[in-house]
């Protein structure tokens, strides 16, 4: 459970800082 959701933040925080970079 816990790895899952390391997994996810993961995501989540590379999806932003993709989106944060498309942004700039």
């Amino acid at each position: 459970m816990i790895i899952t959701r390391k997994k996810l933040a993961q995501k989540l925080m590379d999806y932003l800082l993709h989106r944060t970079t498309f942004n700039d």
